[in-house]
């Protein structure tokens, strides 16, 4: 026997985990993790099937989008007997499972004294079956335990309890009996199929045991071959006399043939020859437009060289410098000509329009105005905004004086006021002292008093004037003062302007500021036109022009050192003259070059000489051509015929034999197809069908051996397959009664109830039976009849029963996920106490209550680096 335990995980960036965690268990009991949310408690459990299978990885952290996304995992495998063999000493050990859920990289890893020693690495290029996912899975099942990964998190992983009003209620405890079924039959065929695998392979492999109902077996398709050989051979017997008939026909198209591959012949000679003339024909006339092209380019080349000889004694007429010039610089003394040509008619078109546009013609009535004009009307349009201000200024001070009233003067109103009540009431409260109503005296008097008081207010009523009214008297009074000096400022400043502009209407002065500014820009323009003038006179001066251009005007020495007088158009016009004969022989001179240059290129050659070589050397080809086509012509009749013949005749003539030269090729074709159809035709049936007729009777004798074998084979299959039935029932009533009797023993111990019997039928379907009480001891009840306590507390021991009869040697961890914590606290003290008692699994319960903590040894969490 063999206890696989857990002793750590770590992982990096995985689920609610960022950065490296690592998570250690103990390995002897019971050992409890508290979890802070849902998400860890499911990762966690996840991650052992995520690691040793890739079975359903759990998602990457939220927070790291890059960096590492593995876990690991140790632990390890240890014996519980003492004699162990020699061969199984490298299973037992330590062990660490790597895996990067990322790049799928998976390594398997023992403990050494050095450390952690790799025993296999493989990376993954796909999810699945990839080439080494079979050899990973017979590692895991060497070294972790025979279990597959389904079966691992079915049996050993036990999650929470489904809602009991839900509608798949059962559905966990049906998935385990289910699972423990689906195991027993991969043990039962395992273990058969060992025996029969010749057969099971030798059927796979003759289609005998094909899945597809549509694809006939190796038996029928055999069978079919055999009736169609038998028809083939009796057909092949009936048509053996056609061969006769075809062999006739073979000799009768061999004869055709021959007599048209001789018309082919004689067809081709004669195209040949006139194939030839045409050749000689097209060389003649080749040769004979190449002589005579000769010829005229001689006949040109000469006139070239006359027409050269004339040109030359025509330039002698021209100056010696001029001819020795470069055309650069005749072409820059044309440029020069042409500027002082331009630069002549401007200055004479300058002075004629700066004789008729005087500026002060034109503003003659502006012209005499003083410099600061614009700044003294300025000044007047200041002060009259000013004097407006002040106008405006002195009508609201006037407005806001009349605006102040006279008041009540309370110092002269107050002591008559007084006065009145005093003897008013004195009076009243003295008559009725008198009368001896003392009180009512005085308050009479009081009454009479007041309103006496208050009649003599409204009667007298003396006015005075406010203090207010003397500081606007005295703003008017500035006011004024200030609108009479404004009026005074302003008529100095209009007689002023009035004595050079004659008006002081403002709306004139700045009319005539306009035509004022007007005539200062055009004064300026005028000057600067003038300046410009005498600048361009200067330019012309003869003193100023270059030699070679008065030489070119035919200016005599003479009269170049005269310092007043200027270049005039009429002796430009004379250079121009010069200089344009002059280009006109230059040019000439260069199309004749041109000439000649095109003469030779047209020729093929690039001297006189070599024209006059060629010329001697085509009159020699052509003699020899003429030579060449008298020998052919003595050669071939045909030949001298065609010569005769005009172009289109003869192409006429080339086109009918081609014509009939492919028709007499496809008639051959045609022939030799049907030559070959009939040949082909005799050998299927005089020699192949003859060979088929005896193969077809061998390979006959050779299907019935084979259906006999396969005969055999499928007899061994169907044996084979009953014997595996039989196996299978045997091994499941087995493994169905050690369930049984597991579960009940197991649900005996936790509830105590003796009278009640859980049963497991064919089908692996769970149910129970009760004895006290029911008269029919025998009837059977569905697991939905319990309660959910006891469902879940059946699910757990058929976990654990199963677990015991699949692992074989092997006892594995359970992990459970608050799989109890809504049991009530009996059903939770038994099972604590049964747990108590098996020591020899490893049990690592994930929960959320931290009641559960002091069950076992907690799970050390290490956060060994944040990311």
């Amino acid at each position: 026997m063999t206890r696989v335990v857990l002793t750590a995980l770590e992982v990096v960036n995985c689920g609610p985990w960022r950065g490296r965690h690592r998570f250690e268990f103990s390995g002897q009991g019971l050992c409890v993790y508290c979890a802070p949310n849902e998400t860890g408690k499911t990762t966690l459990l996840r991650l052992v099937a995520a690691i040793l299978w890739d079975y359903d990885p759990p998602d990457r952290n939220w927070y790291v989008t890059e960096g590492p996304y593995q876990a690991a995992l140790e632990y390890a495998r240890i014996p519980i007997n003492k004699d162990r063999d020699s061969a199984s000493a490298t299973w037992y050990g330590e062990f660490r499972v790597e895996r990067d859920f990322h790049t799928h990289r998976v390594e398997l890893q023992t403990r050494a004294e050095e450390g952690w020693k790799p025993l296999h690495l493989s990376r993954h290029r796909r999810r699945g079956r990839t080439a080494d996912a079979e050899q990973w899975t017979s590692l895991t099942q060497k070294y972790f335990a025979s279990i597959s990964a389904e079966a691992f998190v079915r049996l050993a992983m036990l999650s929470p309890p489904f809602d009991p009003q839900s509608e798949g209620q059962g559905r966990i405890i049906q998935s385990l009996i289910a699972g423990a079924g689906e195991n027993t039959k991969d043990q039962a065929l395992g273990i058969l199929l060992k025996r029969h695998r010749d057969i099971t392979r030798e059927s796979r492999a003759a289609g005998l045991a094909t899945a597809d109902a549509r694809t006939p077996g190796d038996l029928d398709e055999l069978r079919q071959k055999r009736q169609e050989l038998e028809n083939a051979i009796r057909q092949a017997e009936q048509h053996l006399e056609t061969g006769l008939r075809i062999r006739e026909e073979i000799e009768g198209l061999a004869r055709s043939i021959s007599e048209k591959e001789k018309t082919r012949q004689d067809r081709k000679l004669e195209l040949e020859v006139l194939d030839r003339v045409r050749q000689f024909r097209r060389e003649h006339r080749l040769k004979a437009e190449t002589r005579d092209r000769l010829k005229k380019a001689k006949d040109e080349w000469q006139r070239l060289l006359q027409e050269e000889a004339t040109l030359q004694v025509a330039t002698e007429q021209f100056p010696v410098f001029l001819r020795k010039a470069t055309p650069e610089a005749r072409k820059r003394w044309y440029e020069q000509l042409q500027d002082y040509r331009d630069l002549a008619r401007d200055v004479a078109e300058r002075a004629r329009r700066l004789a008729s546009s005087n500026p002060r013609e034109r503003f003659a009535d502006v012209c005499h105005w003083p410099e600061d004009a614009p700044q003294q009307i300025e000044r007047l349009q200041q002060e009259i905004d000013l004097l407006k201000k002040a106008e405006e200024r002195l009508a609201q001070s006037r407005l806001e004086w009349q605006r102040v009233q006279p008041v009540i003067d309370r110092g002269r109103q107050w002591p008559v006021v007084l006065g009145g009540a005093a003897v008013g009431g004195g009076v009243v409260a003295g008559i009725l002292g008198l009368l001896g109503y003392v009180l009512l005296g005085m308050v009479a008097g009081l009454v009479v008093a007041v309103a006496a008081g208050w009649g003599i207010s409204r009667v007298y009523r003396p006015t005075r004037w406010p203090a207010e009214y003397t500081l606007r008297q005295q703003e008017v009074d500035q006011c004024e003062e200030t609108l009479r000096q404004a009026r005074e400022s302003l008529e100095r400043v209009a007689s002023s302007i009035e004595a050079w502009a004659s008006t002081r209407d403002l709306k004139q002065l700045h009319q005539g500021l306009g035509r004022y500014q007007t005539f200062l820009e055009a004064r300026e323009n005028f000057s600067r036109e003038q300046q410009s003038l005498e600048e361009a006179r200067g330019r012309l001066l003869l003193a100023a022009v270059p030699e070679e251009v008065l030489e070119l005007c035919g200016i005599p020495p003479e009269e170049r050192i005269s310092s007043e007088r200027l270049l005039e158009e009429a002796q430009l016009a004379q250079g121009f003259k010069l200089l344009e004969e002059f280009f006109y022989w230059e040019q000439k001179h260069g199309s004749l070059e041109q000439q000649k240059k095109t003469l030779l290129r047209s020729v093929g050659v690039s001297t006189g000489q070599e024209l006059e070589e060629n010329l001697k050397k085509v009159e020699e080809d052509f003699q020899i051509l003429l030579a060449e086509l008298g020998r052919f012509k003595r050669e071939s009749p045909l030949a001298e015929d065609a010569w005769n013949w005009e172009a289109d005749h003869l192409e006429r003539e080339v086109g009918q034999r081609n014509e009939e030269l492919a028709r007499l090729e496809q008639t051959l074709e045609e022939l030799r197809r049907q030559r070959n159809d009939r040949e082909t035709e005799l050998a299927r049936w005089e020699g192949q069908n003859m060979v088929n007729v005896a193969r077809g009777r061998e390979e006959l004798a050779s299907i019935d051996e084979q259906l006999k074998q396969l005969e055999m084979r499928a007899r061994a299959i169907v044996q084979a397959s009953r014997l595996i039935g039989e196996a299978y029932q045997l091994y499941s009533s087995r493994h169905r009664e050690a369930f049984q009797k597991g579960i009940n023993r197991l649900m005996a111990d936790w509830t105590g109830r003796q009278d009640r019997e859980f049963c497991v039928d064919g089908d692996f379907v769970v149910g129970f039976r009760i004895f006290a009480g029911n008269p029919n001891g025998q009837e059977v009840f569905g697991w939905e009849k319990l309660s959910q306590g006891t469902r879940d507390q059946l699910a757990l021991a058929i976990r654990w029963a199963v677990l015991d009869r699949l692992a074989g040697e092997v006892i594995l961890p359970l992990l459970l996920d608050d799989c109890f914590h809504m049991w009530d606290e009996n059903r939770r003290e038994n099972l604590r106490q049964f747990l108590h008692a098996h020591p020899e699994r490893q049990i690592i319960l994930v929960t959320h209550d931290e009641r559960f903590l002091s069950w076992g040894q907690p799970v050390v969490h290490h956060r060994l680096q944040e990311e």
